[in-house]
């Protein structure tokens, strides 16, 4: 199954699209991510540095918009 759209929820973003998710987002924000044609991301913080690579949840290949 293919989505058109994915509209997620994420704890931190980057400027690169990466983004940290934490607790009960992770169970399916991954999986829409990568099933998604266009997916746009809401954010509650959007970090100027890049995040941590331990703490990337999901690559900034899968993403096509941010919203914080």
């Amino acid at each position: 199954l293919k989505a058109d759209y994915a509209i997620i929820y994420g704890t931190k973003a980057d400027k690169y699209g990466n983004v940290y998710l934490e607790n009960s987002t992770k169970n399916f924000n991954t999986v829409m991510a990568t099933a998604a044609k266009t997916v746009i991301v809401e954010t509650q913080e959007l970090v100027d540095d890049c995040l941590d690579a331990n703490q990337i949840t999901i690559p900034g290949i899968y993403i096509d918009y941010i919203v914080a």
